[in-house]
């Protein structure tokens, strides 16, 4: 659950940004826009260093972050 809300954030957020899945395959070194879009899609794990990544280019807040996780790990009454 957690890991879909946060590529759920960033797909949000790089479409703020105007950026295409092309361009974010460039910035993360990928040769073509499938590594990437595979990425996005949960199809791929995404590693730490990918998140931190994508948190500094697309400028996630922290906050936003936090928001997320509180949510996956809020307990159920």
């Amino acid at each position: 659950m957690l890991e879909e809300m946060l590529l759920e954030r960033i797909k949000i957020y790089r479409k703020r940004a105007r950026l295409s899945q092309s361009d974010m395959a460039s910035y993360l070194g990928y040769k073509g826009k499938s590594g990437y879009s595979n990425l996005e899609n949960g199809k791929v794990k995404m590693t730490v260093e990918q998140l931190e990544q994508l948190i500094t280019i697309l400028s996630i807040p922290q906050e936003d972050l936090i928001r997320i996780i509180n949510r996956c790990y809020q307990p159920r009454v």
